[in-house]
């Protein structure tokens, strides 16, 4: 229950990391979001100054070689341009879920540096500066989960995944590693709506799920079971971009690539599923006592403290209005039948 991006789960390969902070020159740019005029235009230069106190240099002018659309995560709107036309046609595949018709109001930039290293920023400040693609990608992929969080705050936040089953959501609380995100892709290739996989939504006005259809990190622990959603189409591209290393140790699946029109809409919440993965276990679907519902939604809210006693409130009344279950995984087909009976 702190407001922290904490509970979201980091890239691993921190190490590589061999700097953070400091700022973009975007010359005349002017504010941060300034450059929503330039959204899908031919023009793809923009003028940067010759250099900054960061050690990054830019003569000239730096080329983009590719602009995202508008992208847009609950109440965070951006858009990612790239130095490498590969790199930037592989993000505007995996985050086509977010694409948005309001102009973006901030900038990510991905500058390819000396020495293969690759800086990235957001807005006029550095994020950090990476080894190589394959992480700068990896953490591009956590800070916009991160600026998704902190930019969203007049909700309630769950760390969990969510499914919209009929005209009901399912959402499902746990902490990293339980199997949610294995979960959720298993729950749209069988048919349910794609609402997270990892950052869950409820408005404090109406208590409704909102969809944040971030693309799915699947781990490398998981592609057996779902081997055959594996992106072949997004590894090509990820192959181009030199991210074939990224691809092989974690899928980012956009879920119109797990099921076409697999995304869902904003619904009404109906179910509380908690999944906890037990390996070579029995699989099954428990009640859960109203009080232990509580702990475990309270637990894995992310801005809770945020909100003062609103929180608790909110969070009673999911409890009340939901049916509250504990799910044990251990056959990932057998946990699918399992919450597709709540349908039923």
């Amino acid at each position: 229950m702190t407001d922290t991006a904490a509970k979201l789960e980091a890239p691993r390969e921190l190490a590589p990391c061999v700097g953070f902070g400091s700022s973009l020159p975007l010359g005349t740019q002017g504010s941060a979001g300034l450059e929503q005029s330039v959204l899908g235009a031919p023009s793809a230069r923009t003028c940067l100054s010759s250099g900054d106190s960061s050690g990054v240099r830019v003569t000239g002018e730096a080329v983009w070689a590719h602009r995202t659309t508008s992208l847009r995560g609950l109440d965070f709107g951006f858009a990612v341009r790239c130095t490498d036309a590969h790199v930037g046609h592989y993000l505007e595949a995996v985050l086509s879920p977010l694409r948005s018709s309001v102009p973006a109001s901030h900038w990510y930039s991905l500058v390819n540096a000396s020495g293969g290293r690759v800086d990235l920023y957001l807005d006029r400040s550095r994020v950090g500066r990476f080894v190589d693609t394959r992480t700068a990608v990896g953490w591009l992929m956590w800070d916009i989960n991160r600026a998704v969080l902190d930019a969203s705050s007049e909700h309630l936040l769950f760390h969990a995944g969510g499914v919209q089953l009929g005209d009901s959501g399912v959402l499902l609380p746990a902490p990293s590693g339980s199997g949610k995100s294995t979960l959720v892709a298993a729950l749209v290739r069988a048919g349910l709506g794609y609402l997270s996989d990892e950052l869950v939504a409820i408005t404090t006005r109406t208590g409704r799920l909102l969809p944040y259809p971030k693309p799915l990190t699947v781990k490398v622990g998981s592609f057996e079971a779902l081997g055959e959603l594996r992106p072949t189409s997004v590894f090509e591209l990820a192959g181009r971009a030199g991210l074939a290393g990224l691809a092989g140790d974690e899928w980012h699946l956009p879920p119109d690539g797990i099921r076409q029109g697999g995304t869902s809409r904003e619904c009404e919440p109906r179910f509380v599923v908690v999944p906890r993965y037990v390996r070579d276990g029995v699989t099954a679907l428990r009640r859960m006592e109203p009080a232990t519902a509580f702990l475990a939604l309270a637990t894995n809210t992310v801005n809770f403290s945020s909100h003062g006693p609103r929180a608790a409130q909110l969070v009673g009344e999911l409890v009340e209005r939901c049916d509250c279950y504990e799910l044990e995984m251990s056959d990932l087909d057998e946990s699918c039948k399992l919450l597709l009976a709540l349908a039923e």
